[in-house]
């Protein structure tokens, strides 16, 4: 469970993910997300681990049409503060919040919407 300041008017929820009408956002087991995009895991970028979780939940309600599109900037912030509780020092979550107002667009678009593929 995740506090977030993005209140919906209702209940917002997929199988993985659930945004309660309090701003506390869940992500059950078993949710898949491919962890910090573009980021490689060499640099001591563990602490976009958590930020790149929640982050990646809230983008994907945008992109399934769940969440109003003005919610992404509010989806950035989320990301930025938990950068700021996870990084140790405060520049580095500025510069990975440049990156996705920068970049995050398409993310949240729901044209980017991805098949979801299943096996036999």
């Amino acid at each position: 469970m995740y506090q977030t300041n993005i209140i919906p008017s209702e209940r917002l929820e997929t199988r993985f993910i659930t945004l309660d009408i309090d701003g506390r956002l869940f992500i059950n087991g078993g949710y898949a997300w491919d962890g910090p995009t573009g980021v490689p895991n060499m640099w001591g970028t563990r602490w976009l681990i958590r930020p790149s979780l929640i982050h990646d939940a809230l983008y994907q309600l945008l992109r399934y049409g769940l969440l109003s599109p003005e919610y992404r900037k509010a989806a950035d912030v989320e990301f930025l503060e938990a950068c700021y509780q996870d990084a140790k020092v405060d520049w580095l979550g500025d510069v990975a919040y440049w990156f996705v107002r920068k970049f995050g667009k398409v993310a949240a678009d729901p044209k980017s919407k991805r098949k979801v593929l299943t096996a036999p």
